[in-house]
This record gives structure tokens, sequence and C-alpha cells, in this order.
């Protein structure tokens, strides 16, 4: 395991709490358990982005006037969509909040202009996910279909998905300006988007309805799947397909190097849309598995919040066994350990409490936090490492120095937003995220 970097650290007998996987019984299920977990997840993340070279000072702007803006487009665009409900429109003005806080975290060296068609596109999104577009999601599987057929109801379409059809194309007409490859790359993604919530509808929360290849073996009377069950023929990219479909991530890269040659930056893209993603599933591994029995049903659901950006796959997560018929709720992580089970995948950390010794979700943080780190890496070096290998000319034909800007900005404020956020729960790293000594001791406290 020389390859990991956090290989030794999960070793520790305390990280043994995490040898859970989806539809088995695990122990993080008391309130004294959920909080010991949550605060081993801080001291991880707290080591991850020490990893990732992560500067807590450079996070985000403020712009007044923006806000002012963006809240006065959505009273009469936005808001009429909401009716007389006064829950939506409570709902609704909080997304209006979020989406600009997004932007001055993302882009805050970004002209008004990018970042308003950043937050347009992300409230609308997450209106759709949330709760706006329940009266339509009946639409959602003909939505891309209707578009890519040239449907005239695809462009006299109303509601939330006609809101959504209008800002995509705004945000394809100013991010494809200079060139269409870049507003075509964040459009596309952004229509894929509104699919991904149609696959993830059909998952119905229940994990016995994800794809065949990936179900788990049925609960047996000691809360663990029929050993017969497991087959080791489960391909191994689904969740990372999904995944990235659900997130939107590079609709936010796309418009992240506006004004910067589309082909400097898109050799990277696999990695910004890595970082993206997996800082967001780091983050929310707490609201989404580590969640008490008592914000759940009878089969210990839970009920939360979406984990991406635009809300990304599913909500939630399980903190106990699912005996009865599966029920939970399907997200990346979920996905990506059932998958991994079932093709096979043991746990690098010897002897645990699962069938063949699988793979469980302390396999999946190592693999989630060593992966991260490899794409940061890899950015830093596309980015701010390779502009002393070119001469002048070279830098300022590819705009090399506003690339090094964006994109430090971007892994920053991405990092911080999540930390500074009431929905992740991560009231430890933001107590210590401005006194070293204090994140020296959090990294400590095992």
């Amino acid at each position: 395991m020389s390859d990991s970097i956090f290989f030794t650290l999960l070793s520790r007998p305390e990280f043994a709490i995490f040898d859970f996987a989806p539809g088995e019984t695990h122990t993080i299920s008391t309130p004294e358990a959920i909080a010991k977990a949550r605060h081993l997840i801080e001291v991880l993340t707290a080591h991850c982005l020490d990893e990732l070279g992560f500067d807590p000072l450079d996070s985000r702007t403020h712009d007044v006037q923006f806000h002012s803006d963006l809240s006065a487009w959505c009273t009469k665009h936005v808001l009429p969509l909401c009716g007389d409900d006064p829950s939506r429109i409570k709902v609704v003005k909080a997304a209006i909040r979020n989406a600009a806080v997004l932007s001055d975290y993302l882009y805050p060296h970004h002209d008004v202009i990018s970042r308003t068609h950043l937050a347009r596109v992300t409230l609308a999104g997450i209106a759709l996910d949330d709760f706006a577009g329940h009266d339509e999601a009946p639409q959602f599987g003909h939505y891309v279909f209707d578009i890519l057929m040239g449907s005239e109801k695809a462009s006299n379409r109303g509601g939330w998905l006609g809101l959504f059809t209008k800002v995509v194309r705004e945000y394809i007409a100013h991010f494809g300006e200079t060139d269409p490859r870049a507003g075509v790359l964040g459009g596309e993604v952004l229509f894929q988007y509104i699919s991904s919530l149609e696959n993830e509808k059909r998952f119905d929360g229940n994990v016995l309805q994800v794809p065949p290849h990936l179900r788990p073996p049925l609960a047996s009377a000691g809360g663990e799947g029929d050993e017969s069950g497991y087959h080791g023929c489960c391909p191994s990219g689904y969740a990372r397909w999904l995944r990235a479909q659900s997130g939107g991530s590079a609709a936010y890269i796309a418009g992240l190097f506006h004004g910067v040659p589309f082909d400097y930056w898109i050799t990277s893209l696999s990695s910004l849309l890595r970082f993206t993603d997996l800082v967001n599933d780091l983050m929310s591994f707490s609201k989404e598995v580590l969640v008490p029995a008592s914000q759940g049903n009878g089969n210990n659901q839970v009920n939360g919040n979406g984990n991406n950006q635009m809300n990304g796959i599913g909500n939630n997560q399980v903190n106990g066994a699912h005996k009865e018929g599966g029920e939970m709720d399907i997200n990346y992580i979920t996905l990506q350990t059932l998958a991994r089970r079932q093709a096979g995948v043991r746990s690098r950390f010897g002897e645990v409490a699962n069938h063949k010794n699988l793979y469980t979700s302390r396999d999946g943080l190592c693999e989630m936090m060593d992966e991260l780190v490899q794409v940061v890496r890899e950015a830093d070096k596309a980015f701010v490492e390779y502009p002393k290998h070119c001469d002048e000319d070279q830098r300022q034909r590819w705009n090399m120095d506003q690339a090094a800007r964006v994109w430090t900005a971007y892994k920053n404020g991405f990092i911080r937003m999540h930390i500074d956020a009431p929905r992740w729960s991560s009231e430890g790293l933001k107590a210590a995220v401005h006194d070293r000594d204090a994140w020296a001791r959090l990294k400590g406290r095992i």
C-alpha cells in the first residue's frame, strides 16, 4: 500500500468504525458513535486538505451590486413560478442566496456577467432537483430527447424546465462567444443533468432498484447478504459516469476558463471534474452517511440535502441495516461501494466484519482522498508549474497567468465554501481554519 497517502492513517483501529457497506448492519447508530465518526471525518479531511495545499485566505469575493441584480432578476423571472406557496418562495429565496454565494467563492476573478450566468444555471438546477420541479418530474425523461429531436414542445416549454432551457442557452451563448466548444461543453452537461435526475428517480430510494450488476445480496437475519449473491461480475465505471452527469461540474469548469484558450485547459478537464466531485463527496460524507437514525424512517432511511453544487447524485446515505426490501437513498458513495463489492474487490484493511473481507466505506474514503490528491497535483502542475517552462510569448498567447489564477482561486474557494456552509456540518474545520495551531491540534485528535 506504499502508493496510498492515507492508508497508514486509516489503518489505525479508530477508523474501523467505517467498515460497513450499503444494506448491511454497522455500528454507527448511537449519538455517541455518530459524533465520534463525524470527528474522525474532520480529522481525515484536515489531513487531506493539507496535502492539497489548501489556502483558506484565497477564497472569495463579495459584490453587493451583483447580489442585488441577481435578486431583482429572480423576483421578475423565478419567484412567479412559485405561485402563492410561501414555503416554495422561502426555499427559492434561500436558493438564490446560495447561487450567489457559489459564484462568490468559485469565480472571484470573473466579470459580473460570467458570475451571473453561473448563478442562474445553478439556481435553476437546484430548483428542479429540490422541490420546484417535482410537478414536472414526469417530463425529465423526455426533456433532452425533445430538445435533440427538435420537438416544438422543447422550444415552447414553460415552467421550471422552460426557465432552465432559457438560462442554459444564455450560458452557452456567453461562454461560447469566443470558442463555441466551451459553451457547448458546459451546455451539454447541463442538459445531461436533467437526464441524470430521471436516472435517480428510477432508483426509487431502494438499493434493489439500482442496475442489476450492482445489487447486493438480500440481507439475512444477521444483517448481511447471502454470500452466494456476490458474483464478481460488476463493471467498475457506472458510479463515476452517473456522478459526472449529475453534478454539472463541467459547466463550472467551462465557465471558469472564460478568456483562456480552450486548447490550453481542456487537457486538464478530467482532473478538474474529479476535483470538483471528490471534494464535494468527501465534505458531504458526514451529512449523508453519518445521520442520526431519528431523522430517518423505520428502515433507517434518512432525509438530507443534495450532495453536489447542483445537488448531485441522490440526497442521502444510511446508517443501519436494511432488511426490509433494501430501502435507502442512493448516492455516489453507495453506488461505488456496491460496485466494488460486487466486483470482488477486497478491503485493503485486512480482516473486516463483512463477507469475504470485501471493500467497505473505509476503503472508499481512502480511495477518494488518494485520488483527490492525485488530481489536484496534476492540475497544479498543468496551471502553476507548466508556465515556468514557457517563454513570455507563450505565456501571453495562452493566457497562462489567468489560468493559474482562476484555478488556484477555484480550488481554494470550492473547498472553503464547503467548510463555511452549515449544510456540510464541518464545525470543527470551520473553527480551526484560520488558526494553524488549532488546525494541527484537530489533525492530532484521533
